[in-house]
């Protein structure tokens, strides 16, 4: 079973960028990958239809609850949609860079 787990999170467009390359930043994750989609959904009791994207990021179990307390620290939506999806297996080259890219870095004295 793989340590790693692929986070999704939806946003503005003009938005999701600059959050995937903070989050990049900070090691929480070690890559995004940003999708346009059409998102159609209900929200305060009207059907509401945006143009979002979608960005699928891989990270591991242990930086899971970092990354999400992040994402609702920067997101500007009151509830951002952050969905944690398993990775039971994978190349196992990819998940060993994944782990790697996301330790934090060290600290220096």
């Amino acid at each position: 079973m793989s340590d790693v787990v692929e986070v999704i999170v939806t946003g503005p467009p003009d938005f999701m960028p600059g959050l995937v390359e903070t989050l990049l930043d900070e090691r929480l994750i070690a890559c995004g990958h940003l999708t346009p989609i059409e998102s159609t959904y209900r929200w305060q009791g009207a059907i509401e239809h945006a143009s979002e994207v979608r960005a699928a990021m891989h990270t591991t179990k242990g930086r899971v609850e970092a990354l999400r307390q992040r994402v609702r620290g920067l997101h500007t939506y009151d509830v951002p949609c952050i969905l944690v999806l398993p990775v039971p297996r994978g190349d196992c080259d990819y998940l060993n860079w994944v782990d790697e890219e996301t330790r934090p870095a060290p600290t220096r004295p």
